[in-house]
């Protein structure tokens, strides 16, 4: 059989807490080519070898500030960065036609608008969380609702979440997205839905939807054990995304 061609990614803010992973998951798995390593100017680590930076054998990746020079040989650009920063990163890589795939959170609504303004020349992935676990939780949340509005019944809903203290986002934009599915799953109104949150320790993610139907209560929750479920859920997305069309793409859109 003729072997499968490698995806080539370069990832920015490679030496950050989801990037690193994100590089290590991508340098063991054969579907990947890490071919640019990305990190702001300030990092201490501009100009060393992305694996020895890593505790890994050389890779002859040498990490950058220069965009155009990071995204010359690669595919996709794997973001989990700051919005400020993905924007820059973006701007690049619409020059440059390369795809982008961003784990980003925290945009304004002014940011997400740039962004997809920008996926009109090139294909751009955006998921405030990349678990495959998170996303089996929304459509739990979307086929349950179905059956309760079915028989009629309107719920109390509410939704509870918590990180570690270094999020800088409150609450987190899977808590936000998982009140638009609920207000749009139930016909609800804006304040129908509240949202409520907590930072505590090094807290990866925990998030719980409640229904109370009065007499009895409907609770489904989610807990990240460990953050390489969102660098593998972002590599399992990249090799959809490889041979993708410029438009913005989401979990809903690549997932039907």
């Amino acid at each position: 059989m003729p072997s499968t061609k490698r995806v080539k990614v370069a990832i920015a803010g490679c030496c950050g807490r989801m990037g690193s992973l994100v590089c290590n998951l991508a340098l063991e798995d054969a579907s990947f080519q890490v071919t640019g390593a990305l990190e702001s100017a300030r990092n201490a680590n501009l100009g060393q070898d992305l694996g020895q930076t890593l505790g890994r054998a050389t890779t002859q990746v040498i990490i950058t500030e220069d965009i155009p020079s990071a995204l010359a040989d690669a595919q996709i650009l794997i973001d989990f960065t700051t919005p400020e920063a993905t924007l820059g990163h973006a701007q690049v890589a619409a020059q440059l036609k390369k795809t982008m795939l961003i784990g980003t959170t925290g945009f304004s609504p002014a940011q997400m608008k740039n962004l997809q303004s920008l996926a009109k020349k090139i294909p751009i992935f955006w998921s405030s969380n990349m678990s495959i676990g998170i996303l089996a939780v929304r459509r739990m949340l979307q086929k349950s609702a179905r059956v309760l509005v079915d028989f009629g019944l309107t719920p109390k809903l509410s939704v509870f979440e918590i990180h570690h203290v270094h999020k800088k986002d409150a609450p987190s934009g899977t808590a936000k997205q998982i009140k638009e599915d609920l207000l749009k799953a139930f016909s609800a109104k804006e304040n129908q839905v509240p949202v409520t949150y907590d930072r505590k320790g090094e807290e990866i993610g925990y998030h719980q939807v409640a229904v109370d139907l009065g007499q009895e209560v409907i609770k489904i929750e989610h807990q990240a054990k460990s953050r390489e479920i969102f660098a593998a859920g972002a590599l399992a997305i990249a090799k959809k995304m490889a041979k993708s069309k410029p438009g913005f793409y989401t979990m809903d859109s690549l997932y039907q």
